[in-house]
């Protein structure tokens, strides 16, 4: 005789693999009007982005560039010189268990870049670190019932299961000026980069509309002896409507990756201030998460002559998905390099944050890395710009039980410099920590039960002492008994109380 079961299907997110890969780039460019001058690097950068992933049968293959800039002096001259170069980035992961089309999360980092000057060419050594997350949705049946089978016990519980619903992208033009004092003589814009920061998504009619800001940093030069650098911030606003099916609702999360960016320095005559404009392309990308609630059958046993058989399966399931944005203020030391004389004045400040351990504790992880930090000063012995920077160390913890494998971004903001004494300057700044927190367990639930055997079963009084790991359930179970007649035995309660006698009559 077959048992009368009910089902439901649900989708399951099953991780497939994560793989990381540091990558090492070269760029360079001619440095124009070099000869025979000495060329003295102030300051450099670099920005990656993806272009494309493409996932293919066992290999995922990113696609995307790097441009990188720096800003240095020749000879005796007191202005500041900037140039740009940028180079493709191409990398492949070997994930066997990838299907084409598959999901594949991507990011890309830049950890360091070094620019040096040979043969009248600017070089630019960039390590960058990529990472791949793969997963894919599985269609799992679950039971949910046991219709007209009163010799028959069930155990449920009740499970979720979090999974992408939907996901989009769409590319922002973003633009804004903001007046620059006149006294700054401002010339022209010599370096740029650009931060999101306080991004959210709320829904809106015909989607999620995402707001916040992109702090873009800006180094320009000066016509001024006592400043002829100068670090401007401005934040562009961010409101954009990124559109998504009406249906979806719950767990909303936005991502600004900076695709483009410039900006000009628009002089004025007269004396009047000058004018530095901004320019960004961003793409913006909402992902909408949804839930498969289930109360599934676990396990099963029966209560009259015939045996019941439970087959069971593993189900693999994405339980929580929780988005943590904590900010730290940060502070350290630069020494100035032997010999380079005093600190009159600090023109800007650039730095970036490197992640290079992340160690789990019982609900808490501590992250830990280098801040490399850049100063652009005033030399007091010669008048003019130099650079010092450092490595300095950093650890943050954070209120969450993160995996090693978790997607953690570090962002610098509102980096500032100030000379402590002549040899050395003061460097803080706010350490922006955005991790995700993905849980995952694997459950044992019933795929099928079916009766088995007839049995003979026991007749008469039975006196049980019950152990501390014992319950009515596997009690039950392993005596075939019905739990409303456990429970009666035990006062009508759920939890039984070891070393208690229960009396029953099976």
């Amino acid at each position: 005789m077959d048992v009368n079961l009910t089902r439901q299907t649900l989708e399951a997110e099953k991780t497939l693999g994560a793989e990381e890969a540091q990558v090492l780039l070269r760029a360079e460019t001619l440095v124009s009007g070099a000869g025979r001058e000495e060329v003295e690097i102030l300051m450099s950068d670099a920005a990656a982005v993806l272009d494309t992933v493409d996932v293919q049968a066992g290999r995922v293959l990113v696609e995307g560039k790097v441009k990188c800039e720096a800003a240095y002096r020749l000879g005796s001259e007191n202005v500041v010189r900037a140039l740009n170069a940028e180079t493709a980035l191409n990398h492949a992961f070997d994930m066997k268990d990838v299907a084409a089309g598959g999901i594949v999360r991507a990011r890309v980092h830049v950890d360091d870049v070094r620019a040096r000057y040979e043969n009248g060419h600017m070089l630019f050594d960039v390590s960058v670190t990529v990472n791949a997350q793969a997963a894919q949705l599985n269609s799992v049946e679950a039971l949910t019932g046991i219709e007209d089978a009163p010799d028959i016990e069930a155990k449920y519980e009740d499970i979720v299961s979090v999974k992408l619903n939907a996901e989009n992208t769409a590319s922002a033009l973003l633009s804004g000026s903001v007046a620059l004092p006149a006294q700054l003589d401002a010339r022209m814009a010599l370096m740029e980069w650009a931060t999101p920061t306080d991004i959210d998504a709320r829904r809106d009619v015909g989607g999620v509309r995402v707001t916040g800001s992109l702090l873009v940093e800006t180094l320009i030069s000066g016509g001024t002896a006592s400043r002829p650098a100068a670090l401007i911030r401005y934040a562009l606003p961010i409101d954009q409507l990124i559109e998504m099916p009406d249906w979806l609702a719950g767990n909303t999360r936005a991502t600004v990756a900076v695709r483009a960016l410039s900006t000009e320095v628009e002089q004025a005559p007269g004396g009047e201030d000058s004018l530095l404009r901004m320019e960004a392309e961003a793409a913006i990308t909402v992902s909408a998460l949804g839930e498969d609630r289930v109360r599934a059958l676990t396990d099963a046993y029966g209560t009259g002559k015939t045996s019941v058989a439970v087959e069971n399966q593993d189900v693999e399931l994405l339980s929580g998905v929780q988005h943590l944005d904590v900010s730290e203020p940060f502070r350290g030391t630069l020494l100035m390099p032997e010999g380079a004389g005093a600190v009159k004045s600090v023109c800007a400040v650039r730095a970036r944050a490197t992640v290079g351990e992340i160690v789990p504790g019982r609900e808490r992880t501590t992250i830990s890395g280098v801040v490399d930090a850049q100063v652009l000063y005033i030399s007091g012995s010669t008048d003019k710009p130099a650079r010092a920077a450092a490595e300095l160390p950093f650890e943050v913890s954070l209120a969450a039980e993160l995996s090693e494998d978790a997607p953690v971004e570090i962002h610098v903001l509102s980096a500032e410099g100030n000379a402590l004494m002549s040899d050395r300057v003061e460097f803080k700044c706010m350490l922006n920590i955005q991790a995700e927190k993905r849980d995952r367990q694997t459950i044992s639930i019933a795929a099928n039960v079916a009766y088995g055997e007839e049995t003979d079963p026991t007749r008469g009084v039975l006196i049980v002492w019950p152990q501390a790991d014992e319950t009515a359930w596997t009690l039950g179970k392993k005596y075939g008994m019905k739990l409303d007649r456990i429970r009666e035995a035990n006062g009508g309660a759920e939890v039984l109380e070891p070393g208690r006698a229960l009396v029953m009559r099976i």
